[in-house]
């Protein structure tokens, strides 16, 4: 979403900018501050925003002009600028810092999650685009440790890996095994011709030669 936001809003930062500047000059300082985090308690498309993440992340609205944000607009010229007040989005915390998503780019996220589909390794080896064999570790050698070895993975509707957890094995091989998959790259999968996010379990034997 970070990547289509910079597409379409190219100069968002400076956007951002020129408004609070001008806020600042109009001796609008003082902002209300919402959070959102419960679609239950939200009305549209609030809930909608909330409802199509798989891990709920709090959406921040900020309020220059009173309780609800207002846009101050300017016609110039065959053109209508804002020139103040607030801004048509929504903020949210991601890597340490707060970010700011236009609304036209939350209105094209989907009215909810993805569905997650369970499939069996299987059926995903024919998606696996690169595989990484794991590396026996040093100290699993030494301790003669050997056995099964299964790790969950979740994809998304990219295929890409979002999650790796070890349900089965001993914890030092399961690392390795888990290094090993964090590098394995899968084609996206499809349900009814339609994306969809996939949970399969991948496991490997641990044997001493």
């Amino acid at each position: 979403m970070l990547s289509k936001q910079r597409k379409a809003v190219p100069n968002v930062e400076e956007e951002i900018r020129r408004i609070y500047q001008a806020d600042a000059r109009a001796g609008l300082v003082q902002a209300n501050v919402s959070k959102y985090a419960d679609p239950e308690a939200v009305n549209a498309p609030i809930d909608r925003f909330l409802n199509c993440m798989n891990q709920i992340v709090p959406l921040y609205e900020a309020a220059f002009l009173g309780n609800r944000p207002m846009i101050q607009m300017s016609l110039k010229p065959g053109n209508l600028t804002q020139t103040g007040g607030d801004l048509d989005g929504f903020f949210v915390f991601y890597q340490g810092g707060f970010r700011f998503i236009p609304m036209n780019i939350l209105m094209e996220l989907p009215s909810e999650r993805p569905i997650r589909v369970h499939l069996g390794m299987n059926v995903m080896q024919s998606k696996l685009v690169t595989k990484v064999y794991p590396k026996y570790p040093d100290e699993a050698l030494k301790k003669r440790l050997q056995g099964k070895v299964v790790v969950r993975l979740e994809l998304d509707i990219n295929g890409n890996l979002q999650k790796a957890t070890l349900i089965e094995g001993d914890p030092v091989l399961g690392r390795a095994f888990m290094e090993a998959v964090k590098q394995w790259r899968f084609e996206p999968t499809r349900l009814d011709g339609d994306p969809v996010e996939v949970e399969v379990d991948a496991e490997t034997v641990f044997e001493v030669h």
